[in-house]
């Protein structure tokens, strides 16, 4: 586990909210929410929902449609499909797209 995933998880285990957990540790509502999700922990009775529906073989867009909310919204409480960005240990991959990102600037 990611130094910044047992950070989170020891903070929501505290008690923490995620607005408080995203304000301490420098990273978006967003972010946390994710890797709460990762971690199999619904941050709200919409994330529940969400996994619980995943969990069923539905697809983002059926949930989407069952739940009336959006796409993007659904993603939120989904897991990370492609890898956490801005890990601590990132892959070869993501220091070249880094390094090319930094270039452009």
């Amino acid at each position: 586990m990611e130094r910044i995933e047992q950070l989170v998880l020891d903070m929501h285990e505290d008690g923490a909210s995620v607005k408080e957990i995203a304000r301490k540790q420098n990273i978006s509502e967003y972010k946390v929410c994710k890797i709460l999700c990762n971690l199999g922990i619904a941050v709200s009775p919409r994330a529940a929902e969400v996994m619980q529906l995943l969990q069923a073989d539905k697809t983002q867009d059926e949930i989407a449609q069952m739940l009336g909310i959006s796409r993007d919204a659904v993603q939120k409480y989904i897991p990370y499909t492609r890898g956490m960005q801005n890990r601590e240990n990132p892959t070869p991959n993501a220091l070249r797209i880094r390094a090319c990102r930094e270039r452009k600037k």
